[in-house]
C-alpha cells in the first residue's frame, strides 16, 4: 500500500497537483485544503510538526551523504537529483513562471513585470551585470535612465526596455575604458552597434562626415584604415590566439 501511495502522489506531482490530487494554486505545490490542514496540525501539535521537519532534515541529510537524491533515488549520472525531481522541478519552474507571465508580475521582486519576468530595476540588474561584471548596479543605471528620461543620448529617440534600450560603454573598454557604471550610457541599440569601438567626440564627427559629406578629422580617418580599426584589430587577435590554442599556423592579414 506505501509503494502504490508513493506511486500515485509521484504521478500526481509530475502532472502539477497536489498529493491528494487537488489543483494547487499559482506557483504552489498544495491545494488549499491541504495547506489548511496543514497549518491546523502545526497550529495543534506543533512537537509533532517539529519532529516531522527534523525527520525529513535528517531523511535529506542521510540520503545526500550516501549519494542519493533528496528523495532517496539515484541521481542522473554526474548529477544530484534523480530524472524525476528533476522533471518535477523543471515543469514547476515553467508553471510558475508562466503565472507569472500572465500576471505580468517579476520573478524576483514579486512587482509589475517590464521585460519578460523581469521589472524595471532588476532589468536594469541584469544589464549591468552584462556591462560591469559585477551585482547590485540596478540602482544606479535606472538614475542615468532617469537622467536622459528614457531618451538616447545621441538620437534622442524614447528607448523601448527590451527592445531598442541598450548600455554603451562612452569610452570603449579596447580603449581604455572602464567597467564602472560612471562609464555607462543608454544608447538605442541600432547606434550601440554602429558606434562601435568609437569615442563619443568619434562617433559624432563619423555622423557629421556621413550627413554632410565633410572630410572626417585626422582619428576618423585613423579609424576607417583596415589596419587601425580597434575591432577588426580585436577580431583578428581573437582569431589568431583561437588558431593557436587549437595547434595550428596563424594566417597572415593583408587587409
Amino acid at each position: 500500500m506505501s509503494e502504490y501511495s508513493d506511486r500515485l502522489q509521484a504521478e500526481r506531482r509530475a502532472a502539477g497537483l497536489c498529493k491528494c490530487g487537488g489543483e494547487p494554486p499559482p506557483g504552489g505545490k498544495q491545494c488549499h485544503k491541504c495547506r489548511w490542514r496543514a497549518k491546523q496540525l502545526r497550529q495543534s501539535k506543533p512537537d509533532a510538526a517539529k519532529k516531522y521537519r527534523v525527520e525529513a532534515k535528517q531523511k535529506y541529510q542521510a540520503n545526500r551523504a550516501l549519494g542519493l537524491c533528496s528523495c532517496g533515488a539515484q541521481p542522473r549520472p554526474g548529477k544530484r537529483s534523480c530524472q524525476e525531481c528533476y522533471a518535477y522541478r523543471t515543469m514547476a519552474t515553467d508553471k510558475y513562471e508562466s503565472n507569472l507571465v500572465q500576471m505580468g508580475r517579476c520573478k524576483s521582486c514579486n512587482g509589475p513585470s517590464v521585460v519578460g519576468l523581469q521589472c524595471m530595476l532588476h532589468w536594469a540588474e541584469t544589464l549591468g551585470v552584462r556591462n560591469t561584471g559585477e551585482r547590485g548596479h540596478g540602482a544606479r543605471l535606472l538614475a542615468i535612465w532617469e537622467r536622459q528620461g528614457g531618451r538616447c543620448r545621441y538620437t534622442g529617440l524614447p528607448l523601448v526596455p527590451g527592445l531598442t534600450a541598450s548600455l554603451d560603454h562612452k569610452l570603449p573598454l579596447s580603449r581604455g575604458g572602464s567597467a564602472s557604471t560612471d562609464n555607462l550610457e543608454w544608447v538605442h541599440a541600432v547606434v550601440n552597434h554602429s558606434k562601435s569601438a568609437m569615442t563619443p567626440e568619434e562617433f559624432i564627427d563619423l555622423c557629421r562626415v556621413v550627413t554632410t559629406g565633410a572630410a572626417p578629422s585626422e582619428s576618423v580617418s585613423y579609424l576607417m584604415t583596415p589596419e587601425n580599426w580597434p575591432v577588426h584589430r580585436a577580431r583578428k587577435k581573437h582569431y589568431e590566439n583561437s588558431v593557436v590554442a587549437k595547434g595550428l599556423e596563424p594566417p597572415t592579414c593583408t587587409v
